[in-house]
C-alpha cells in the first residue's frame, strides 16, 4: 500500500503511527487478545480449583424436604 511511508494519525492529544495504532487498536486483535486471555484465566481457574478440595465435599448435605 504505503510502502515506506508512515501514515500518522491522531490519538488523544498526540500522535502515532497507522500501523502502530492498528496494533494497539485494532478490534479483530483486540478480540484475539480477549480470547486468548479468557483461556489463560479458566485454564489458571481450572488448575487452582484441583489443588483446592471442593468446598460441597466440606459441607454436609442437607435433607430434601418430601411433600
Amino acid at each position: 500500500m504505503l510502502h515506506g511511508k508512515h501514515v500518522m494519525v491522531r490519538v488523544g492529544g498526540g500522535w502515532d503511527t497507522l500501523q502502530g495504532f492498528l496494533l494497539k487498536y485494532d478490534p479483530c486483535r483486540i478480540l484475539q487478545f480477549a480470547t486468548l486471555e479468557q483461556k489463560i484465566l479458566a485454564f489458571q481457574k481450572g488448575v487452582s480449583n484441583e489443588s483446592v478440595p471442593d468446598s460441597s465435599a466440606r459441607t454436609p448435605q442437607k435433607n430434601k424436604l418430601r411433600y
